[in-house]
């Protein structure tokens, strides 16, 4: 292995750029090294689009099958290697004696948790008040509008309160480019 050691690097006075590697090469930057940019830099993984929605109703459900409950909003990714980062967070869940509620978030039709869902919430003692706080990192490969939602069911049979009126829940995604 070369070691290359160097104050500068600059391009030919007859050209403008400089190329590091060729196409499908790697460069390795060690752990304790920091890449400081003074000017503008391209092709890194960045923020495209931010969108957010804000959902303020009462909600309610007694299903133990995943329901659309909660805030939804629609993205489309400029490209099919982007990654959406999806915040949900905000809400009140209220659940009385022994009663479970399972969360997650949904991708169109695709639970993006497992068969439980992202989180739950279960209370044993009479009416239990906590927040709701879901994030993950999603992969739809597709540059078509694209649906994010939360889901909630209980798995107690009897109705549970995830929000009330006088509370906002709030999802944001954020477009990743690679």
């Amino acid at each position: 292995m070369s070691t290359l050691e160097v104050n500068s690097i600059q391009p030919l006075s007859s050209g403008t750029t400089v190329t590091l590697g060729a196409s499908g090469k790697t460069f390795t930057i060690p752990s304790g090294c920091t890449i400081s940019n003074s000017g503008t830099a391209s092709g890194f993984g960045k923020v495209a689009q931010v969108l957010t929605n804000e959902y303020t109703s009462y909600a309610s459900t007694s299903s133990s099958s995943f329901t659309q409950i909660g805030p939804t909003i629609a993205i489309t990714p400029s490209a099919t290697s982007s990654k959406i980062l999806v915040n949900v967070s905000g809400g009140a869940m209220y659940t009385a004696t022994d009663k479970k509620i399972d969360l997650t978030i949904y991708r169109d039709s695709s639970n993006l948790g497992n068969t439980n869902g992202m989180m739950a919430h279960f209370a044993n003692s009479s009416y239990l008040q906590s927040p709701m706080s879901m994030t993950i990192l999603d992969s739809p490969s597709t540059t078509s509008s694209t649906t994010y939602a939360v889901y909630v069911r209980t798995t107690t049979g009897s109705a549970v309160d995830i929000q009330a009126s006088n509370y906002k829940s709030v999802i944001t995604v954020s477009e990743i480019l690679a």
